[in-house]
């Protein structure tokens, strides 16, 4: 029996989220045959596996934030049975037993009508039972959003393997309450009321800090779950304001001496590299050049120290299909000339 692990994808990455099993259990597999899709930061991959064998056992369901190094799967020989998990345990049944009827009294004397009975004194309902999750196979991830969002894992139908509780399940019930909160309108019993203001707005149920205020859902709009790239991107640009000052300065430049190099070597650099000549090389080569001469620019805020870096690692913004924006990192780009910047980005966007 073998372990799947996630695997490094990069000198940065350190966790990722599966999107897609290509096996199932019980499923042959080949050497190097693509087993399952992780998306990070950085990059969306196929991974091969690293054993020829049967899928014995899949511990990570799509949807799930894994870490690196944490196994994933486990593939055995062709002659091990496939390891069967249990389905879902059933949600607790909480029985409320009647109260055990009181042995009668001793026979006493029949009462004068003068006397008056006691009222009995009613019995006090018990609580409830709080909704539990022991019991439930659930990973971090979606135990973390179900107590979160305080939802009864009870009520949900898991769509993963076995029937396990995923994270898009419990996003989806999220969703659900939402719209029900929304759709809700209190009802009159007396005489009807002018017509109404339209509807207030209702904060969507967030996982923000209280410090942070929440985003309103208004009436028409539509929710719609980051990816794992969008997501990514917003906490990286939250964390660059914080470590870096960002100013905007816009001057003329002059492009006619860029130009005439570039129209003048154009043929010839697409037969020797096999990619266009752009801007982008030139316009890269200049920020590394003044960034040697403004060092200060290169630098970040460490509480009460600038931190002045000796080296630059320049990122380029890729798009990936209208779907989310990339900053692929070129390291070491002060050692480095034009031509092969070029070959540095075009290789970074096509990967």
């Amino acid at each position: 029996m073998a372990d799947v692990t996630m695997p490094q994808l990069g000198e940065t990455v350190t966790e990722g989220t599966i999107t897609r099993w290509f096996k199932q259990v019980g499923d042959e597999v080949a050497l190097d045959e693509v087993l399952f899709e992780i998306s990070t930061d950085k990059v969306d991959t196929e991974v091969p596996s690293p054993v020829a064998g049967v899928l014995s056992e899949i511990l990570a369901n799509e949807g799930d934030l894994v870490e690196v190094g944490q196994v994933l799967a486990r593939v055995g020989e062709a002659t091990e049975p496939p390891v069967v998990e249990p389905p879902p345990a059933e949600p607790a049944q909480y029985v409320v037993e009647p109260a055990a009827a009181p042995e009668p009294p001793p026979q006493e004397p029949e009462p004068s009508p003068d006397a008056v009975e006691p009222t009995p004194k009613p019995e006090e309902p018990q609580a409830a039972a709080a909704p539990s999750v022991e019991g439930i196979v659930l990973s971090p991830v979606v135990r973390r959003l179900i107590s979160e969002n305080t939802i009864d894992p009870s009520t949900l139908t898991g769509t993963g393997l076995g029937g396990r509780i995923t994270r898009a399940d419990v996003e989806q019930a999220i969703r659900a309450r939402a719209a029900s909160e929304r759709d809700d309108t209190p009802s009159a019993e007396a005489a009807p009321p002018p017509p109404p203001p339209p509807p207030a707005s209702r904060p969507a149920p967030s996982t923000r800090p209280s410090s942070v205020p929440a985003v309103v859902v208004r009436s028409g709009d539509s929710v719609v779950p980051l990816n794992n790239i969008r997501r990514r991107t917003a906490e990286h640009m939250v964390m660059s304001k914080q470590t870096s000052p960002h100013v905007l300065t816009a001057i003329e430049v002059d492009y006619e001496g860029v130009e005439m190099v570039r129209r003048a070597a154009k043929q010839a650099w697409k037969a020797e590299e096999g990619f266009s000549l752009t801007y982008l090389p030139f316009i890269a080569r200049a920020v590394i050049d003044a960034l040697r001469d403004h060092p200060h620019l290169n630098a970040s805020f460490g509480g009460d120290e600038l931190v002045v870096h000796s080296g630059v690692n320049l990122a380029i913004a890729v798009d990936i299909d209208f779907q989310g924006l990339l900053a692929p990192v070129i390291h070491g780009a002060e050692g480095k000339r034009l031509r092969q910047i070029a070959r540095d980005i075009v290789d970074l966007a096509n990967r």
